[in-house]
């Protein structure tokens, strides 16, 4: 978005005084900051992080109950 009105810009920054130039200069990044946040929305970056694999689920030792909440009942009780 910013592409195109750079030429317009340029050439109202030549008429404009210092502190109106820094004014455009921040609107003009402000901008420019929400485009990149809207591409990076729409072309999100590969992760370079891989979750790690599943834990292999072991089952329990004999005289411990299959099922937490038979086991969480005799732990309460």
């Amino acid at each position: 978005m910013v592409d195109l009105v750079l030429g317009d810009a340029r050439a109202l920054r030549r008429q404009a005084s210092a502190r109106d130039q820094h004014k455009l200069d921040e609107y003009l990044e402000s901008v420019r900051s929400v485009e990149l946040q809207i591409d990076r929305a729409l072309n999100p970056p590969e992760r370079s992080w891989v979750p790690p694999t599943r834990p292999e689920l072991v089952p329990p030792a004999d005289g411990i109950p299959p099922g937490a909440t038979s086991t969480c009942r005799i732990m309460l009780d």
